[in-house]
């Protein structure tokens, strides 16, 4: 629903497309009547109440007396450096006729620039609240501002307002951006930051990030994408939170999140007492993570009564932030198979000094002496735009001769299935090059993230980030802009949560062979199953939905061969450290497919992938003999 609003018979705050970004949290909070006095009792009690567990205040200046009440609110203090920034709209209109809004953000970092449009209405005496969920920065690079415009009945002209900046982080000492809850933050956050910025310090970091109201948690995963390691208390995470909002989170770890939960006390048993997912745990000084998917959750002890012990983990914890950043991770794409096994654009030089040349005699001499001689100086007024569209045509057919129309790229779709929530995280890497685009724009038929990196090599004129500028568009239906530019080399990563039930039954017969059966759509080329009870791989190939196949033994040479052959070939730096960290994760799997493309998330329908490689892993169910 961009940049339009809807009416239609009913209450208007209910006509939304599903596939929105901004969705109803609560489409009908409460009926008002204007012609009694309760619709300014409710104003007032919702202006009094609200700013209790308020985030960030964005709210338009409302006319007096209007009967209108918009506010708008940020779960996160400050815009962050890229992903997706969370929006509360909550909108009372106690007036007598129906009212319409729109709202309109902005992030710009830099010369690169995205925005979407949103709209909603109400009818007379009603009130509604909404998760808007808005495109961050394209650019993780550089300093960066978001904004928010609001127009509507009401409101005195468009009411533009900004979150608070950060600067990106640009050093292996800078944390990357933090989100703590507010019980948690009241004494871990300034002593944090107090230590980091003491003298004492070795570390030199500046804390980054945004204190945060846990009850306020976004309820979509794309709420989360802006941050690099979410923090809250072990109260927090068992009362404060609500359970679409527990569930969003750790769905946003499944895609390559960071959590961590500060207890009192800390083991591996903690993980089923707090009913966190997951596997493969790993044990550090004071804490204790747990894979999940493609991310982490984390438990940090918080036993120690001065608190100096803890603080001391949670310094150590953060400061891991900025080497997990996307910032920090973004250049190394430019050295990616991904990237490098694409030609970059070359100068033709010889063609356009032979171009210039003809163009220059053409329409200069030939043009004076010859089509336009003597007497006949009037043809200039012909003659000379016909040459230049004429040599326009030339130039384009010239282009699209040497760089075709379209493109050609390279993409990686890593899949992570989390059977606990019956959902698949898809994480996607890809780089093109195009030739002459006929078309930019293209359709999104599921809730996506997706961020524009550095794609330019090292020693390109143009690598200091110039291949990030540009608009970048979406709305919940399409993205358009510069996603995809003509003659460019662009990288992006993409992020999805889709519902699966899919995964591996593993089984043993009475004669001890072990047998593997899918219920994952499309044929698996190659499985590989390490055992859950010891340190031992088993092979299986041409695996279909619905079939049954022999997994055979393998020793952990063969295993890690095909795990760096065709599982980790092609990834990019966030596929690849999942990946590493579950390789030896027992009772997991590995496989990868035969059908190209499949489980990718589509993008623009004129690029060609010539490596187009997917790969699905999580946890085996063991079926009792």
């Amino acid at each position: 629903m961009s940049g339009r609003i809807e009416r239609e018979d009913g209450p208007l705050a209910r006509q939304w497309l599903e596939a929105s970004s901004l969705r109803p949290k609560s489409p009908k909070a409460g009926r008002l009547d204007p012609s009694t006095g309760v619709t300014p009792i409710l104003l007032a009690l919702a202006l009094l109440v609200a700013p209790l567990h308020a985030g960030h205040v964005l709210s338009p200046s409302t006319v007096p007396d209007s009967g209108f009440d918009v506010r708008v609110e940020s779960w996160l203090e400050q815009a962050p450096p890229c992903g997706m920034v969370p929006l509360k709209i909550t909108i009372t209109n106690g007036s007598k006729s129906a009212g319409q809004w729109s709202f309109s953000t902005q992030s710009r970092a830099g010369s690169a620039v995205t925005g979407t449009q949103f709209g909603v209405g109400l009818a007379a005496g009603e009130s509604g609240e909404w998760e808007m969920i808005a495109p961050g920065c394209a650019d993780a690079s550089s300093y960066h501002y978001f904004s928010i415009t609001t127009q509507g009945d009401g409101i005195a002209g468009g009411f533009s307002i900004s979150l608070p900046s950060t600067t990106a982080s640009s050093s292996s000492s800078s944390t990357a951006f933090i989100a703590m809850g507010k019980r948690l933050g009241q004494t871990l956050w300034p002593s944090v930051e107090s230590r980091m910025g003491s003298s004492s310090s070795r570390s030199g970091s500046n804390l980054r990030g945004s204190k945060v109201e846990i009850v306020e948690a976004p309820t979509d995963w794309r709420g989360y994408t802006g941050v690099t390691q979410l923090w809250m208390s072990e109260q927090e995470w068992t009362r404060t939170i609500r359970e679409d909002a527990k569930r969003a989170a750790l769905a946003w770890v499944a895609t390559g999140g960071r959590l961590i939960i500060s207890v009192e006390s800390y083991g591996d048993e903690r993980f089923a007492d707090l009913k966190i997912p997951g596997g493969g745990v790993e044990h550090e000084q004071h804490s204790v993570r747990q894979n999940y998917g493609a991310g982490s959750v984390e438990i940090v002890d918080d036993s120690d009564p001065d608190k100096a012990k803890h603080t001391s983990v949670a310094m150590k914890v953060i400061e891991r932030s900025g080497e997990e950043s996307l910032s920090m991770v973004a250049d190394r794409y430019r050295t990616t198979d991904l990237r490098t096994r694409l030609s970059s654009f070359t100068l033709a030089g010889p063609l356009i000094f032979f171009f210039v040349l003809i163009f220059g005699i053409v329409a200069g001499p030939v043009n004076l002496f010859v089509l336009a001689g003597g007497q006949r100086r009037h043809r200039l007024f012909f003659t000379t735009p016909v040459i230049a569209l004429a040599g326009t045509a030339l130039l384009l057919v010239l282009m699209l001769f040497r760089d075709g129309t379209g493109g050609t790229g390279n993409r990686k779709t890593v899949c992570f299935l989390c059977p606990d929530q019956n959902i698949m995280a898809v994480v996607q890497e890809q780089s093109s090059r195009t030739g002459v685009l006929l078309g930019r724009s293209f359709p999104v038929s599921e809730p996506v993230w997706m961020q524009q990196l550095p794609a330019a090599d090292q020693s390109d004129r143009h690598s200091n980030y110039a291949d990030m500028k540009g608009n970048y568009n979406e709305s919940p239906t399409s993205r358009s802009g510069d996603w995809f530019r003509s003659r460019s080399v662009q990288t992006q990563l993409l992020k999805t949560v889709r519902p699966s039930r899919g995964g591996l039954e593993v089984s043993t017969d009475a004669d001890g062979k072990m047998w593997v059966t899918s219920s994952i759509q499309g044929t698996l080329k190659k499985v590989l199953v390490r055992d859950a009870d010891k340190n031992a791989y088993r092979l299986a190939e041409n695996l279909g939905a619905g079939e049954r196949v022999e997994l055979k033994q393998v020793d952990i040479g063969e295993a890690t061969r095909n795990v760096t052959r065709d599982v980790k070939n092609m990834a990019g730096p966030v596929t690849k450290e999942a990946l590493d960290r579950l390789e030896t994760q027992p009772g997991w799997f590995f496989a990868t497919f035969v059908e190209p493309g499949q489980n990718a998330i589509p993008t623009l329908a004129s690029i060609k992938w010539t490596t187009d490689e997917s790969v699905i892993c999580g946890p085996v169910t063991m079926k009792s003999k």
